[in-house]
Parts: C-alpha cells; structure tokens; sequence
C-alpha cells in the first residue's frame, strides 16, 4: 500500500497522526483499531519521515516564484483540487479531497 493510502485510510478512519520524537501518536484512542495499528506499525519509518518536525529548505533556483509558507516557512505544498497551492501544515486537506484523490489515482 503506498504511503499516501495509507495516510487516506487512517483519515477516512477519523484518525490525526502526530510525530513526538521518534514515536507516533494517533488519536482519538476510540477511533484507534487493530487495523489502524497494523497500519501505522507496517509504515512507521514512512510516517515518522511525513511527519517531519522541521520542513526542509527550499533548495535554491528551483521555484524561485515559490514562497515559504507565511506561518510555518514550510516549502512543500498541496496542489488544490480546485487550482492553488496549500500548506499541509497550515491548512491540511479535508479528508474528502483527500478520498477523491485517491479514487482518481492522484496519489
């Protein structure tokens, strides 16, 4: 299962994952499964690495027309379903978008 699925399926299941240290953790605990904990266990190093507590820099020359996030100065956006970018951090996808992506075989 590619990573972004599995980001899909633990959103579709009304799960949030946040890095603490080298450790996730995922809530609301009811809504966490046995399902959702195989999951998380099968593609932790994935996740820990998405969940990335410092944003990388912007490497210079690439998308010069591309600026930091105004709140977090993160440097990876989310192309818009309806057109824009978005920061994932600020302004994550709504889990429908994200189900509607999938489903088109965006991720």
């Amino acid at each position: 299962m590619a990573h972004f699925n599995v980001i899909a399926r633990l959103v579709e299941m009304g799960l949030t994952i946040t890095r603490q240290s080298n450790n996730l953790l995922a809530t609301p605990r009811a809504r966490l499964t046995d399902e959702a904990r195989a999951l998380i266990r099968e593609h932790k190093a994935a996740l820990l690495a998405l969940c990335s507590p410092t944003p990388p820099t912007m490497p210079t020359g690439v998308v010069d027309w591309l600026h930091p996030c105004p709140i977090c100065q993160g440097v990876i956006f989310n192309e818009g379903v309806r057109g824009g970018y978005f920061c994932p951090v600020c302004q994550p996808m709504k889990s429908e978008d994200i189900k509607r992506l999938v489903s088109i075989g965006y991720f």
